[in-house]
């Protein structure tokens, strides 16, 4: 066994020692330089929905003003909820910079506004001239609450079959004896 382990790695030794190595600038890593040249470090490429077309340019702002005259404060962010102030001077067209999927609201002062993937992809709709709070985050879509409640009541099922299953055997093991 010894002389077979040894055949196998003393052929092998040389393979530990690289024949040669590169020095890596750092500069070219940054988080900031690898979103600019396009450099796939997410799961975006892997569940882009299908109309995403093209995977968008990246963009420091969260949100973006396609037509009208708005302005769009500091947005408070996290992946699955944004809120903002947005004074519009006219009725506005805006865009976050995520991409649109079934589940995503929009609520503009409390009131759920229409939102769809737009041009890009992305999470786009309309806000009315005025000054405005505007709140967009993920929940569940009726399609994902209808499945959940499938699958709640398919646990029942299977946890009842198997309780009624296990009480006839005990009772047909008691009978017998």
């Amino acid at each position: 066994m010894t002389a077979a382990l040894a055949l196998l790695i003393v052929p092998n030794l040389s393979h530990l020692h690289a024949a040669r190595t590169a020095d890596v600038d750092l500069q070219f890593w940054t988080p900031l330089r690898l979103a600019t040249t396009g450099f796939e470090s997410t799961t975006m490429g892997e569940v882009a929905p299908h109309w995403i077309t093209a995977t968008p340019a990246y963009s420091s702002q969260a949100v973006k003003v396609l037509s009208g005259d708005a302005q769009v404060e500091s947005p408070g962010r996290t992946p699955f909820r944004w809120t903002s102030l947005v004074k519009a001077k006219t009725e506005s067209t805006l865009e976050v910079s995520t991409a649109w999927f079934p589940g995503w609201d929009v609520q503009v002062d409390g009131h759920s506004v229409d939102a769809g993937p737009g041009g890009r992809g992305l999470i786009t709709f309309r806000v009315p001239s005025g000054d405005h709070t505007l709140a967009v985050s993920y929940g569940r879509s009726g399609l994902e609450e209808g499945a959940t409640g499938i699958s709640i009541l398919a646990l029942i099922f299977v946890g009842a079959a198997l309780l009624r299953s296990h009480a006839l055997q005990t009772s047909s093991r008691h009978r017998s004896s």
